[in-house]
C-alpha cells in the first residue's frame, strides 16, 4: 500500500511540474505575443503644410531671368555633348534635334519648330550654373529687418505666497524683443555673372532654352541646355510658387527640380513683409521638402496640385508589419511624431497601411531618420539602426516665437533644419546655429561634447543684439 501511495506521490509530481511548466512557457509566450503585436502604428492625416490635397491655377511662364532676377535661379543646367555635329533631347515627351551648321549657327528642329538661330553673348544677367558663380559686393536699397525692444503688457505667472504649487498671473509692462522692417542703403552681396557665348531657343509653347557654350581648362568646348521657363501658380493669400525645370527634362516637379516660395519682394519698396507658415519666405528647396511633408506636386490640366500622399490610405484597413533591427533598450522611437515603446521583445509592430517618417534616438548620437510605406507592394518593413555621429545636446531657452526654424551646420558638411523644437541632438564639434523667425534670424557659434548639454538663451541673445546698436 506504502508503495502504491509513494508511486502515486511520483507521478502526481511530475504531472504538476509538467502542468507548471507549460503554464510558464505559455505566460512568457503570451507576454512576448503582447509586447510584440499588442500596439499598431497607426497612420496619421500629417498636413503641417496645409497644402495637401490643394490646387491652383497654374502656367508655364517664358523667362525667370528676365521676372525674377533677383531670386538667383538654383540652375544646375545639363551638361550635352554632340555627336557629328547633331543633338537629340526630349522635353515632356516631345523630341528635339539640334544641328550644329557653324562654329555660329545652331538649328532646332522639333515636331511642330524649326529655326536657326545664331550665336548671342549675354549681358551678365543670365548663368548656367549657380553653384560656379562667386559673390560680388555692392550697394543697394532694400528692405531690412531691425530688432527694437518694445514695452508691451503680457502676463507673468507668479507663485503664490506661502505656496509651493498654486500661481496667480499679473500683466505687467517688459521690454520684448521686435521686428520693425526699414527701408535702407545697404552693403550686400549679388552673384557675379560672366558673359557667356550662348544660343536662345524659343519653342512654339513659350518655352525658352538656352545653350551655353563654355571653354573648359583643356581648352575644349562644352555645351549646357537649359530650360529657362519656370511653373508659375499662386494661392489666395499671394504667396507665389515657383518650379524650376532644373534637370531640363521639360517637367517642373519631378525628383531633380527646385521650388522657391515667394511672399513678397524685398528689393521693391512697395512691397510688405508676408509670413508663410510652413515654410522659410523666399527660400529655394528641393524635392526632399515634398517628401519630408508627405507630399507629391504635379501639374495638370492647367493646374497645380499638391497630391497628400497619407490621404491614399484613408480608407484602406489593411496592415502590415514593421521591424526594428540593432535598436537599444535606452532608444526613443517616434513615428509620426508618435513615441511608440520599444524593449527586448518589442521590436515588431503591426503598421497600417501608409507612410511614415521614424525617428530613432539615442543619447549621444544624432538622431536616426528614415521615411518608408506600408502597402501592397512593402508590406514589410525592416529598419535597421545604425549608430549616427557623435553628438550632445543642444537646449534652446526662452525661445517666445510661435513659429521658427533652427538649423544646424558645421565644416563637416553636415546641415539639417529643424522647425519648432528647442532640444537637437547636435554634432559633436563646433557648430553654427542658425535660428530663422519672421524674416530674421540670428547666428551663433556653438561647441558641443558628446553627451555635454549646452544651453542657449535665446532671448538673451536677442537682447545683445538690439543693446549693442
Amino acid at each position: 500500500m506504502n508503495f502504491l501511495r509513494k508511486q502515486f506521490l511520483i507521478f502526481a509530481a511530475r504531472k504538476h511540474t509538467l502542468i507548471m511548466r507549460n503554464l510558464i512557457l505559455a505566460f512568457f509566450s503570451t507576454l512576448i505575443s503582447f509586447n510584440t503585436f499588442s500596439q499598431t502604428i497607426k497612420r496619421e492625416m500629417l498636413n503641417e503644410t496645409g497644402l495637401g490635397g490643394k490646387k491652383f491655377y497654374a502656367k508655364i511662364r517664358s523667362n525667370i531671368f528676365t521676372d525674377y532676377p533677383w531670386i538667383n535661379p538654383e540652375f544646375q543646367s545639363k551638361k550635352i555633348i554632340f555627336s557629328n555635329h547633331f543633338l537629340y533631347f526630349e522635353l515632356n515627351g516631345l523630341s528635339f534635334q539640334i544641328t550644329e551648321i557653324d562654329t555660329n549657327l545652331m538649328e532646332l528642329k522639333g515636331s511642330s519648330s524649326s529655326m536657326l538661330i545664331e550665336k548671342n553673348v549675354s549681358n551678365n544677367e543670365i548663368y548656367y550654373e549657380k553653384n560656379k558663380l562667386s559673390l560680388k559686393a555692392v550697394e543697394k536699397q532694400k528692405w531690412v529687418p531691425r530688432l527694437t525692444l518694445d514695452k508691451k503688457i503680457i502676463p507673468v505667472k507668479h507663485l503664490s505666497p506661502g505656496s509651493t504649487t498654486n500661481y496667480y498671473t499679473s500683466f505687467e509692462s517688459h521690454e520684448t524683443p521686435a521686428i520693425n522692417w526699414k527701408w535702407e542703403n545697404i552693403n550686400d552681396s549679388i552673384l557675379k555673372i560672366p558673359s557667356y557665348s550662348y544660343y536662345q531657343f524659343e519653342l512654339n509653347d513659350g518655352r525658352i532654352l538656352f545653350l551655353y557654350e563654355t571653354i573648359n581648362d583643356a581648352g575644349i568646348k562644352e555645351y549646357f541646355l537649359q530650360n529657362a521657363s519656370y511653373l508659375f501658380a499662386s494661392d489666395a493669400d499671394g504667396v507665389e510658387y515657383i518650379f524650376l525645370d532644373n534637370n531640363c527634362n521639360g517637367n517642373y516637379t519631378d525628383a531633380g527640380d527646385k521650388f522657391f516660395f515667394k511672399s513678397w519682394n524685398p528689393f521693391l519698396r512697395e512691397s510688405k513683409f508676408k509670413k508663410i507658415s510652413f515654410t522659410k519666405e523666399n527660400t529655394w528647396y528641393d524635392y526632399s521638402f515634398f517628401q519630408d511633408n508627405f507630399l507629391i506636386p504635379y501639374q495638370h490640366e492647367g493646374k497645380l496640385h499638391f497630391e497628400s500622399i497619407p490621404e491614399n490610405y484613408a480608407s484602406s484597413n489593411q496592415k502590415g508589419i514593421l521591424k526594428i533591427k540593432n535598436i537599444s533598450k535606452k532608444s526613443t522611437l517616434v513615428i509620426n511624431k508618435k513615441e511608440y515603446p520599444v524593449s527586448r521583445w518589442r521590436k515588431k509592430f503591426d503598421c497600417e497601411y501608409g507612410i511614415y517618417k521614424a525617428t530613432i534616438s539615442n543619447k549621444g548620437f544624432v538622431d536616426y531618420e528614415t521615411i518608408f510605406t506600408i502597402n501592397d507592394g512593402n508590406p514589410l518593413e525592416e529598419i535597421i539602426c545604425q549608430k549616427n555621429i557623435s553628438a550632445g545636446t543642444l537646449l534652446i531657452n526662452n525661445i517666445f516665437f510661435n513659429d521658427y526654424f533652427i538649423t544646424i551646420k558645421n565644416a563637416t558638411g553636415f546641415i539639417k533644419t529643424y522647425r519648432n523644437t528647442n532640444k537637437i541632438e547636435a554634432p559633436k564639434g563646433i557648430n553654427e546655429l542658425i535660428i530663422y523667425f519672421d524674416g530674421y534670424q540670428i547666428s551663433h557659434q556653438v561647441e558641443i561634447n558628446q553627451n555635454e548639454t549646452v544651453e542657449f538663451d535665446f532671448e538673451n541673445e536677442l537682447n545683445k543684439i538690439v543693446k549693442s546698436r
